[in-house]
């Protein structure tokens, strides 16, 4: 009997209107027969959909007969060594795969985060394509040692070396599955401890800034209590001018001279005691010393500018000035 020409074709003999093999189960059941769609997976993860349908006793292959491969153990029947090479080539192309998966793993470096690596999410798809089809495949391998035996006769011969090719390529994806794993997680790991010294070292940063933040604050704070001194020295001789204006009025000739000089001295001495005997004025004037020497400082750190904005040179052998004191 003639071969089907395609999946879809088999699909449609057995009774079932679609066009591709679903994903689950491995053999196609139809109301009038069972396909067997057998994958064989290219490098690019393409699917050459081939197989066989057992129908009414009989058995018709899909697409052309492999060429170049055959059975170890030929059985004398023609059917159930077409199938057998099938099956064969489709593991060794699943081999082939899952052989240049783990050639791509071995190239990926891990301790040098800082090296390109290839995607590992196209090496995860790669890989999760090619173990659903092993999978496939070794459902189909297990099916041809019990339900489907009868319609391959001689099997038995050349089921042992089918079991073989599957175990191979099972074993060889789930070591890349696990070497993967390992990458990402040592990848993962690395990462996370250059994030670690990143974050560590902006740490530092931001302390240098909180340092000089803090130094910048005690500087202006001395400059405060300066202008605060000044502006109560102010207030305080403010007050006799005012009283000497008020008494140097033409209305102000009654008032005796000797009244005069006693006003103008009460009017400086009472506003000196009163202010420069409170314990917090007290407290200030004990650290001026401190407080000129950080003002200083803040007066040295101001940069000089020229008029287009760039700093001001200073004195020959002495920087510009505004070079920042730590």
């Amino acid at each position: 009997m003639p071969d089907f020409g395609s999946v879809a074709e088999a699909l449609h003999e057995v009774g079932l209107a679609i066009a591709v093999p679903p994903m689950r189960p491995s053999l196609v059941r139809g109301p009038r027969g069972t396909v067997v769609p057998i994958a064989l997976l290219g490098a690019d993860l393409a699917v050459d959909w081939r197989g066989c349908v057992v129908l009414d006793g009989s058995v018709r292959f899909i697409g052309a007969p492999v060429a170049g491969i055959g059975p170890a153990h030929p059985s004398g029947r023609p059917e159930t060594d077409r199938l057998v090479a099938l099956v064969t080539a489709s593991a060794l192309s699943l081999l082939e795969r899952a052989e240049e998966i783990d050639e791509r793993l071995t190239e990926i470096p891990i301790s040098d985060v800082g090296r390109p690596a290839p995607s590992l999410e196209a090496l995860h798809r790669s890989l999760l394509v090619t173990r659903r089809h092993t999978g496939r495949l070794g459902a189909i391998v297990a099916e041809l040692g019990g339900p489907l035996a009868p319609a391959f006769p001689g099997i038995g011969d050349g089921y042992a070396e089918l079991a073989a090719h599957v175990d191979r390529v099972q074993r060889l994806v789930q070591s890349a599955e696990g070497t993967l794993r390992d990458i990402v997680l040592m990848r993962t790991s690395a990462e996370s401890n250059r994030i670690s010294e990143t974050a560590n070292r902006l740490g530092e940063v931001s302390n240098r800034v909180s340092s000089l933040a803090n130094n910048s604050n005690v500087r202006m704070l001395g400059i405060a209590y300066l202008a605060l001194i000044v502006a109560l020295i102010g207030a305080v001789f403010l007050i006799p001018e005012t009283v000497a204006t008020i008494l140097s009025m033409p209305s102000a000739t009654y008032v005796n001279g000797d009244w005069v000089s006693a006003i103008l001295l009460l009017s400086a001495a009472v506003p000196l005691a009163v202010i420069f005997t409170r314990p917090w004025m007290i407290r200030i004037l004990r650290g001026l010393a401190s407080y000129e020497a950080r003002s200083q400082e803040g007066i040295d750190d101001i940069p000089e500018t020229t008029p287009s904005g760039r700093p001001r040179p200073g004195p020959p052998g002495v920087g510009p000035k505004g070079g920042g004191r730590p």
